[in-house]
């Protein structure tokens, strides 16, 4: 990876002219150690239902947690989907000294960055307002082959969940945009960490 960020782009997503302009604006806006996405969960406290933990990510309007799409006005969230997002490379080195406690959670690998970077690593992340950034392909909505319609997708999703409460994850999150930026900031020991590991981060993805 050459660049210092890495923006993502899924294969059901068709980026439009301002896609990557809008990430870069973004991210100079709410400092070099924040996350950006365009679309994301925020968490509100709760304690887990252990009887029925399927039941947080359920369509229920009680369930404790508020979905923020593109169009959304900009919102700091907990968990950021990974389809569209920028994330820096310094942060990814952090990222890569985080083992996963279990292989399964491959399958929900941006729930579980998003567990990683909040919950650890204090770092902020950024849903921004990016309607017209992007558009869905038809994919995207096909049960047959788009991710978040998979059955092991589903459960491991409900897995980590149960996994991330146990944890205590579910505290630092600020919606409102004028936050302080001094709030961004991640530890200098951290970032002198991740420097030293930089070589070892490998993506396929967009970058700049």
């Amino acid at each position: 990876m050459q660049g210092t960020v890495l923006v993502t782009c899924d294969d059901d997503i068709l980026p439009g002219p301002s896609y990557i302009s809008r990430f870069v604006e973004k991210h100079e806006e709410y400092g070099e150690e924040t996350v950006q996405c365009c679309r994301g969960h925020a968490f509100r406290p709760h304690t887990l239902d252990e009887e029925r933990p399927d039941q947080f990510w359920s369509k229920n309007e009680r369930s404790p947690k508020t979905f923020y799409d593109e169009t959304s006005p900009d919102s700091q969230v907990h968990f950021f989907h990974g389809q569209c997002s920028l994330i820096p490379k310094k942060l990814l080195t952090l990222l890569s000294t985080y083992a996963l406690p279990d292989p399964q959670f491959a399958l929900v690998d941006d729930y579980w960055m998003s567990f990683v970077l909040s919950h650890h690593l204090k770092v902020r992340i950024w849903k921004i307002q990016s309607q017209g950034m992007f558009s869905f392909s038809e994919s995207a909505h096909d049960p047959l082959t788009a991710m978040a319609y998979n059955p092991r997708v589903r459960e491991q999703r409900i897995n980590f969940y149960i996994y991330h409460m146990r944890q205590g994850w579910l505290h630092g999150c600020n919606s409102d945009p004028r936050r302080e930026r001094a709030n961004t900031e991640v530890s200098t020991p951290r970032m002198a960490k991740a420097e030293s590991l930089s070589n070892a981060i490998v993506s396929d993805q967009y970058s700049y």
